[in-house]
């Protein structure tokens, strides 16, 4: 405040700038969904579950995910820090049986958002179950992960 006038200060664009490494860590996951692997002719409510999970660097662009919503399995992603988008790999036969993916979309990956708080959100995931021939097995779930 000298002369009567204020700094400005930007920080890239705006935004403060991310690295991969800003993402490594430890994460609790709370996921909210409709899931029929509990009962195969029902829905069954899942509302904020817990999860530990891990991401990892596997280089300046790719990470790994393990144990999203429990399933001690680990997922491979893309990371563009510029759009703070995390593009998990379609996962097919996976379990033989499933198809990591969107929701309505088996053939469309899962796309994380890396929240302004350092949140990670994945929005409207689900697995399809049988060469995706058969419904879907959970429903537009939604997952958010916070740093421990």
């Amino acid at each position: 405040y000298l002369g009567g006038g204020y700094d400005d200060i930007t920080w890239d664009n705006g935004e403060a700038s991310i690295t991969i490494d800003d993402i490594v860590g430890e994460y609790t996951e709370v996921t909210n969904c409709y899931d029929k692997t509990y009962d195969w002719a029902n829905w069954t409510e899942v509302i904020n579950q817990e999860s530990d999970v891990t991401i990892s660097k596997i280089d300046d662009t790719t990470i790994s995910i393990y144990n999203f919503y429990g399933w001690e399995d680990t997922f491979t992603a893309k990371v563009d820090l510029a759009s703070r988008r995390i593009t998990v790999d379609i996962k097919t036969d996976w379990s033989l049986y499933y198809t990591f993916c969107q929701y309505d979309a088996p053939s469309t990956p899962v796309v994380g958002t890396i929240n302004d708080d350092g949140t990670i959100t994945f929005d409207n995931w689900t697995i399809y179950y049988a060469d995706n021939k058969y419904s879907y097995v959970y429903s537009g779930a939604t997952s958010v992960l916070t740093k421990k």
